[in-house]
């Protein structure tokens, strides 16, 4: 250990050394690695550290996967096309918000914080497109490690498929943000962030083997220490480009780790001042590489940039909505909804019956998908959103 570290980076070091729970490890590694000061002298024990707490983070997920069913939980099952969940701080207006996205009064509403002690469920109608919105109990400082009932919170948050992080421009945005983008970021939880462009393959033998090893932008001897840490002496690792410390642990701890879009809202915008702070939110989030291309700014009361926020919702779920036409050419009120990652006409004509694959012959696509309306098209052709599609089979 260098010498050269504070006092109180080294006080913080021996109480993780005397820390019995893999969590109060954690909570210590953590804190000690926020401690230590940047510079050349300590670049070796940081990175140390960080791969040691990506350790304990891997024990501590395989911990709770074998407690995992005891206890209440608050799974709320998968309705519909897609789950979305909201969370944020304790009176950032939450209930609010999920109220004014499925225009009802699905949820508690209060002046005081912590009004949502359950999930509360709602369903957006986007054009047929069906959204379930479930308003989740508060994030707060310590909810990675349980607190106000974290760990169901956030695994609440990876049952998802996205998540609309809510901040309160009546109170200190940035700060919240910084709270809850951290709470996620120790519980494994990344926002719109990439799969990490390494493939790890275990191999029988031959040691391990690195190509394109210029990518990784540390020491190439932590890829060997790294993996040999974790019981790997064989495997093949290939980069496909730019690849840091951190990205790397993720690609090694993949199964802990959970990717998942989301999109980030500025609530309260009708509040005095609100505009400044929204302004200074937006610069703190480009100035500092947060994972957002946007800010959206919405007043959950008055439905200010509610619409808005809808679309935004959509677009960040890679989800597009496809109408088919029958015989007569009349198009369905009700869209067949394709999910990431299959959006052919393959998957459209598995929605309608997968019988229909073995007789199908061709298919004729109205909308942006095509150069011409009716043109026709083969299984392989990407569909776009709001096509319309006559499956000849």
């Amino acid at each position: 250990m260098p010498a050269n570290l504070p006092p109180e980076a080294l006080a913080a070091w021996e109480r993780y050394l005397e820390a019995k729970t893999t969590q109060e490890k954690i909570r210590c590694l953590q804190e000690y690695i926020s401690l230590i000061p940047h510079h050349k002298g300590v670049e070796k024990e940081l990175r140390s550290a960080k791969i040691r707490l990506a350790k304990l983070k891997e024990e501590l997920a395989k911990e709770r996967a074998r407690a995992k069913g005891t206890g209440e939980r608050w799974l709320v099952p998968k309705e519909h096309d897609a789950q979305v969940t909201i969370i944020g701080m304790p009176n950032s207006g939450k209930s609010n918000l999920l109220n004014a996205l499925v225009d009802a009064e699905a949820s508690k509403v209060a002046d005081y914080p912590f009004t949502t002690t359950k999930p509360e469920v709602g369903v957006m109608d986007l054009d047929g497109a069906l959204i379930q919105i479930v308003d989740l109990p508060a994030i707060i400082e310590g909810s990675s490690e349980g607190l106000n009932n974290g760990t169901r919170v956030l695994t609440a948050i990876r049952n998802s498929d996205g998540s609309v992080l809510v901040v309160d421009l009546a109170d200190d945005p940035i700060t919240q943000l910084k709270i809850v983008f951290n709470e996620l970021k120790k519980a494994n939880i990344r926002l719109n962030m990439r799969t990490p462009p390494v493939k790890i393959q275990k191999t029988g033998a031959g040691g391990i083997q690195i190509l394109d090893a210029h990518y990784f932008t540390e020491e190439k001897n932590l890829i060997k220490e790294i993996l040999n840490d974790r019981g790997i002496i064989n495997a093949v690792v290939t980069f496909y480009g730019p690849v840091n410390l951190e990205e790397f642990l993720d690609a090694v701890n993949e199964q802990s780790v959970s990717r998942k879009p989301c999109v980030l809202v500025a609530n309260k915008g009708d509040v005095q001042g609100s505009l400044a702070k929204f302004n200074q939110l937006n610069e703190f989030v480009k100035a500092n590489n947060y994972p957002f291309q946007k800010v959206i700014g919405v007043s959950a009361t008055s439905r200010k940039g509610i619409e808005t926020l809808k679309m935004e919702i959509f677009r960040s779920l890679d989800i597009i909505r496809v109408y088919t036409r029958d015989s007569r050419n009349e198009v369905a009120q009700r869209p067949l909804v394709l999910k990431k990652g299959a959006h052919t006409v393959k998957d459209a004509v598995e929605m309608v019956s997968k019988k229909f694959l073995k007789t199908f012959r061709f298919a004729r696509v109205w909308g942006t998908s095509v150069k011409f309306d009716g043109e026709r098209v083969g299984l392989d052709h990407e569909l776009a959103d709001r096509d319309q599609i006559r499956i000849y089979a």
